[in-house]
């Protein structure tokens, strides 16, 4: 009797390991798509932030008709400073890019 209770037993054991070993195969890259998802969103929302402060700089001004590219580095150098986990990992021309990108939906020119 104990052998069968032994043998049931280890069974259940490697069951278990198997349905585990499934779950985390599924819930891992579920997991890390969720905080790249996560990441991407906080730092599209910072470059929209500091898009919205060269856009009011820019309407401040009168002598001033579009962003320039000076205010566009120091854009990505605000991005750097304020997420330096993820934006420090991207080319400055990503984040400048996303900073324009953000500045069109605002209707604000970028002068080349």
């Amino acid at each position: 009797m104990d052998q069968v209770i032994q043998a049931v037993t280890s069974g259940l054991w490697a069951l278990a390991a198997a349905a585990i070993t499934a779950a985390a195969g599924i819930a891992v890259p579920a997991l890390r798509a969720w905080a790249v998802n996560a990441v991407q969103k906080r730092l599209g929302e910072g470059a929209a932030r500091v898009a919205g402060e060269i856009a009011a700089e820019v309407a401040a001004n009168p002598t001033i008709n579009a962003a320039t590219q000076a205010m566009l580095d120091a854009a990505a150098d605000k991005l750097r400073q304020r997420f330096p986990d993820t934006a420090g990992r991207l080319p400055l021309d990503t984040l400048k890019g996303m900073v324009a990108g953000e500045l069109g939906k605002l209707g604000q020119g970028v002068a080349r």
